[in-house]
């Protein structure tokens, strides 16, 4: 019965969220603040026997400067830049399992990060995300401002995020418009790059441009505006239209069939 017993309380163990078989990260931190240029050493490992793990990035991003060394999994990049930045996951290949740290790329120029792209397309009654990331955590006191320094519009509420920028919710049609994401680090103030609001009514179809460049900006989440690669492409499906139908071709009235006139007899002419 206590052996019965004592395996069950093994396998409850095992099956637990953040059992044994949890990575561990060097360093053992919520996150790292590295300088723009400087150098980059993330290490994991599992304490569990014969086990394998692996680095993950959002939405399959690569990964640089990868090494194996017995079992453990390292990161090391002499050279860190902007695209190195956001957050990193060790997964364990066995349990699935998994421990993450979120990389700053501290930039003395840019307490944001540079946007590629600063027009945001956005559906109304759909939430936006403004890519306003900061290189720093020391940036505090985030906030959103118009670019012309007037209030807000009526009605407009937003949420700030470090690592995921400034999310507008709800959007409607009145908030149109250029903005910019502020903050203070140091007691001094400091802004991002502007970013032009357009929002489209619902029903609206987007023209093939302008879908792809919703596309990349939707995506929400950490690193939304760091990735190199080509965005996915979301494709809104079309409303349902009926098959067309062929008109039937009208059938002719009926037409007697053309009967030639008898050509008429001459008269009896006397000579």
């Amino acid at each position: 019965m206590d052996h019965a017993w004592f395996l069950r309380t093994v396998l409850l163990l095992f099956a637990l969220p953040g059992g044994w078989f949890k990575p561990v990260i060097t360093p053992d931190a919520p996150h790292l603040v590295i300088l723009k240029g400087g150098q980059l050493e993330l290490r994991c490992h599992d304490d569990a026997e014969a086990s394998m793990v692996q680095w993950l990035r959002e939405k399959g991003r690569k990964i640089d400067g990868e090494l194996k060394e017995d079992g453990a999994s390292v990161i090391f990049l002499t050279s860190t830049q902007i695209q190195h930045m956001g957050r990193y996951t060790c997964e364990n290949t066995q349990t699935g399992e998994n421990s993450s740290i979120y990389v700053y790329v501290k930039d003395l120029r840019n307490a944001f990060v540079q946007s590629m792209v600063n027009g945001l397309l956005v559906r109304e009654g759909g939430d936006c995300t403004i890519p306003c990331l900061v290189t720093d955590p020391a940036v505090n006191h985030l906030s959103l401002l118009t670019c012309a320094g007037t209030a807000l519009p009526a009605g407009l509420t937003y949420i700030t995020h470090p690592q995921r920028g400034i999310t507008i919710r709800n959007v409607s049609k009145a908030f149109d418009g250029c903005y910019i994401c502020a903050g203070q680090m140091d007691d001094k103030p400091v802004k991002s790059s502007h970013y032009n609001l357009d929002v489209r009514p619902v029903g609206r179809c987007l023209g093939f441009l302008e879908m792809v460049l919703t596309a990349e900006h939707e995506i929400h989440g950490e690193e939304s505006d760091l990735d190199p690669t080509p965005p996915t492409l979301h494709i809104p499906k079309p409303t349902h239209l009926h098959p067309l139908i062929p008109k039937p071709t009208p059938k002719p009235t009926h037409l007697h069939p053309l009967i030639p006139k008898p050509t008429p007899k001459p008269t009896n002419l006397h000579p």
